[in-house]
């Protein structure tokens, strides 16, 4: 199974609580929302060392993937789960990927080679724009995928109850678990209301270190959200306030120590 998506199925899970008299192990990471960083593949191939931050996972964003660059890429990135956005996967490209590691892939309605759905050890993510027809989320969630993202959600400088309602008229129509990726990074104080809204994950520019360790000691200090499954799968969580439920920032200014 693909890390990344055993990660979003252990999202809302209680931490288990040790048991006998041994020694107590270090309490292992579960938070209520994951942190995604994004990055092209040309940025990260130049510094390795910007995926040496402690996201959840990172998508590798690019057109086709060389092994040289992909090589140099993944180099820094440890053992945090990786992978791609991509618009024309191809058979060649798909194996290129599986072979260095690649956890998961991000797909759309481009010309993404059906062979994705036979290998059962890869995360299938499907990439869709915000404003999602009714008709369209219930045929998702007929296709063999693990989860969607919601592309191109329009962020305004400060979020407004419409743009909430919006967000979650999306959400409301999928049963799989949800990621969000907008027109910019998403702030920490919008973090916690997004995961009221039963969204699993936001996506993130890595191009700040500072900025993603912030966020990350952000979400570590919230407190746990227990959600119980809905009827689609056992993996989506629903809202007890009534709600059921991106894009690398090229001009941000890198802060790298």
């Amino acid at each position: 199974m693909s890390k990344f998506i055993d990660y979003l199925s252990r999202i809302g899970d209680p931490t288990p609580v040790p048991m006998g008299f041994g020694p107590v192990k270090s309490k292992e990471r579960q938070p209520s929302i994951l942190l995604v960083g994004s990055i092209q593949l040309t940025k990260l191939a130049n510094k390795p060392e910007s995926a040496s931050v402690p996201v959840d996972s990172v998508i590798i964003e690019a057109k086709e993937f060389e092994e040289d660059l992909l090589d140099k890429a993944i180099s820094k990135i440890g053992n945090t789960p990786w992978g791609v956005r991509t618009g024309n996967l191809t058979d060649e490209q798909l194996d290129l990927l599986i072979s260095k590691g690649c956890d998961f892939v991000i797909f759309g309605l481009e010309q993404t080679n059906i062979s994705l759905f036979d290998h059962d050890d890869l995360g299938k993510i499907f990439a869709i724009q915000s404003g999602i027809e009714r008709d369209c989320g219930r045929a998702i969630d007929t296709l063999p995928i693990d989860a969607v993202i919601i592309e191109g959600v329009n962020l305004p400088k400060k979020l407004s109850v419409e743009d909430l309602l919006n967000i979650s008229k999306d959400r409301t129509l999928l049963g799989l678990p949800c990621l969000l990726s907008g027109n910019r990074n998403i702030e920490d104080e919008e973090i916690k209301i997004l995961r009221d809204m039963q969204i699993s994950g936001i996506i993130n520019s890595l191009g700040n270190k500072r900025r993603i360790q912030k966020s990350i000691s952000f979400i570590d200090s919230l407190t746990p959200q227990k959600r119980a499954p809905t009827s689609h799968n056992a993996l989506i969580p629903q809202s007890s306030t009534g709600f059921k439920p991106g894009h690398d920032e090229e001009s941000e200014d890198e802060d790298w120590e």
